[in-house]
């Protein structure tokens, strides 16, 4: 478990900050921020330079099976007025999405065992307001399952 600084390249990267804390600059291109189930330590991944509509999110492991949990995790997304944030849940995974000004924070959880933290700086959200509905737009144009 470490706490690294990865620089992307000019051109389109995939990043992994792996377990730990983890400070992520994709630079230019449309960049891919991965992460496995083994990097689910609770830390924190802070992505400095997340570009909506070109950069995504990309979760390699986290579930049996990937694209379908996530389909039914996102479709439970909803307003939490209690926290001023989205929350879903479809058993033991989660997700939380909080946006404060130009930063969002997400947090993914697969498991009882394995949550992680991304705070995306930089990126205009204010269109969502707290429509759950645009919510899950956003979290389904930004994440994707499985490797590739």
């Amino acid at each position: 478990m470490g706490n690294d600084i990865v620089i992307g390249g000019g051109g389109n990267d995939v990043i992994y900050g792996g377990g730990g804390n983890n400070f992520l600059f994709g630079g230019d291109g449309e960049d891919i921020f991965a992460l496995r189930l083994a990097d689910m330590d609770g830390g924190l991944n802070y992505i400095a330079d997340f570009t909506r509509g070109e950069d995504i999110l990309r979760f390699d492991d986290l579930f049996s099976n990937q694209s379908s949990d996530m389909d039914k995790l996102l479709a439970n997304v909803a307003w939490d007025s209690n926290s001023q944030s989205f929350k879903g849940s479809d058993g033991d995974s989660a997700i939380s999405l909080k946006i404060e000004g130009d930063k969002a924070t997400l947090v993914i959880q697969a498991d009882s065992d394995h949550s992680k933290t991304f705070v995306l700086d930089h990126v205009n959200f204010a269109d969502i307001g707290n429509d759950a509905a645009a919510a899950q737009d956003l979290l389904n144009d930004i994440i994707r399952v499985g490797m590739g």
